[in-house]
């Protein structure tokens, strides 16, 4: 008989924790392709005291276009009804006469409040199960005082 053969993961762990909303920092944003359409990923650090302090957390998006090679710092276009823009102008009010480039530094140095939700069903709406579940930022709501 051979060798054993095993399934490797790829990518890197997703994190799990209860749902609520947290403190979050932004650590850095990248572009990829998933099932061939362009995506955003914007990674958070929690940095509420707790079990859960410095777990890694993201908030996906969808883009319309990747610019250049998708990656880390990955450049990228989204649309004007998107999620996105919405959540930017919530945290970053911006001259909406001015909407052409939205800076990413703009999230670096402040903490933002967002609420984390546990994924518990793919995207064939079937379950997955408790130890495959991961938590995500929903929605950034705030910019913390």
């Amino acid at each position: 008989m051979g060798a054993q053969q095993f399934a490797e993961l790829d990518g890197e762990p997703l994190e799990l924790v209860p749902p609520g909303e947290y403190d979050l920092r932004f650590l850095y944003h990248e572009t990829k392709r998933i099932f061939d359409r362009p995506k955003l990923f914007l990674w958070f650090s929690i940095i509420t005291f707790g079990d859960h302090f410095e777990k890694r957390i993201p908030r996906y998006y969808g883009a319309t276009r990747l610019i250049g090679k998708p990656g880390k710092g990955g450049r990228f276009k989204v649309g004007r009804k998107g999620d996105f823009l919405r959540e930017f102008m919530t945290l970053f009010p911006v001259n909406a006469n001015r909407l052409d480039r939205l800076p990413m530094s703009r999230y670096e140095n402040v903490i933002i409040v967002g609420k984390v939700r546990t994924v518990e069903r793919g995207r064939n709406q079937r379950p997955i199960p408790p130890e495959a579940q991961y938590s995500v930022v929903d929605q950034l709501l705030r910019v913390k005082d």
